[in-house]
């Protein structure tokens, strides 16, 4: 795929994703399809939820373009589609009336072993680790890819944030695999991820007229789940821990907080960093998104600086300056809710 052929996929990939969006927002309008704000929410006025089917929509269409006009047949390209598709009907559903958590994480289970054992299996892709290895690891990269999924609708909390979230993700992984020389087609598959989220960012910029709902959120966290095994895969182990690393320290460390104090972890709850940082005040969203951002943009540096680098040593380097860039932004959203209840 030309330069030209990307430039085109990733605008049409926004335009398709900010219309569907906006036609979304009158249709769940009209249809009274609203979130209405609740003991977690970070909201108080009834927003339409449910913009996720557009980036969907938008992102399974650039993945069709992707495959067909390159002769892409790797089967791992199915696994994640099914899966994709899977968890985004479940989830929509769960929108509308609320699923057993059983039954959402069985579904979960059931997409990351597919891609998880298609990927390891039948998958073209580079494996930076032993076939062997990998099986007595997949245990391990099962759990930890479910916790990215789940992770991903718990930071959907305040306006902007995931959308954000994304654009930094896919766009730095899409430059980590140019520049270690991951076939062309995964680095434009990570550019329309980009882009479709991009055209969603556009509606839910603080102050958002749609939300995600979880039709959106559970399928983007499996797709950085599956971007991060890419990015393993190539040997950026580093990069793939780094990159999504302000929602994994703030998701991470807000589980292991509330497990201290002895809380229901399956309760509803506004103890997120950067729920507390935002408050209820919509006002307040756009301090902590920018936060997230320049955060994000951080990450993205340290990413390329390891692979710059090159090997372990590079890869060692960007977890280290990852870990000091998580702190200092769990520290700085700390400072902005104590300057908010003060």
């Amino acid at each position: 795929m030309s330069a030209f052929h990307l430039f085109l996929l990733m605008v049409s990939s926004f335009i398709l994703s900010w219309g569907m969006t906006w036609v979304m927002i009158a249709l769940l309008e009209r249809s009274g399809r609203l979130d209405h704000p609740n003991e977690r929410s970070s909201h108080i006025i009834p927003t339409p939820r449910g913009a996720g089917l557009a980036i969907l929509v938008a992102f399974v269409m650039a993945m069709s373009v992707i495959v067909v006009t390159a002769g892409w047949r790797d089967p791992v390209m199915l696994a994640l589609l099914l899966a994709v598709l899977m968890l985004a009907f479940v989830s929509w559903i769960d929108d509308r009336r609320p699923l057993p958590w059983r039954v959402r994480l069985s579904v979960q289970s059931v997409a990351v072993a597919g891609t998880l054992g298609m990927f390891a299996a039948g998958s073209t892709l580079p494996l930076a680790l032993p076939v062997p290895l990998l099986f007595i690891l997949a245990p391990f990269v099962l759990l930890g890819w479910l916790w990215v999924t789940n992770l991903t609708n718990f930071m959907d909390g305040i306006d902007g944030i995931v959308g954000v979230e994304m654009i930094a993700f896919a766009t730095g992984s899409a430059l980590c695999l140019h520049l270690v020389g991951a076939v062309p087609e995964l680095v434009a598959l990570s550019l329309a991820l980009a882009a479709t989220s991009a055209g969603f960012l556009w509606w839910n910029w603080p102050p958002a007229k749609i939300f995600l709902g979880d039709v959106g959120s559970i399928p983007l966290g499996f797709l950085i789940g599956f971007f991060m095994l890419v990015l393993v895969s190539h040997g950026l182990w580093g990069a793939a821990l780094a990159l999504p690393a302000t929602f994994l320290a703030d998701a991470t460390l807000t589980l292991f907080l509330r497990f201290r104090r002895g809380e229901r972890l399956t309760q509803a709850h506004r103890s997120h960093f950067y729920q507390r940082a935002a408050g209820l005040q919509r006002a307040h969203h756009r301090a902590v998104i920018l936060r997230v951002l320049a955060a994000d943009a951080a990450l993205v540096i340290a990413a390329l600086i390891g692979v710059w680098m090159k090997g372990w040593a590079g890869q060692a380097v960007t977890v280290a300056l990852a870990a000091i860039i998580a702190t200092l932004f769990l520290a700085g959203l700390q400072r902005l809710a104590h300057l908010r209840t003060s």
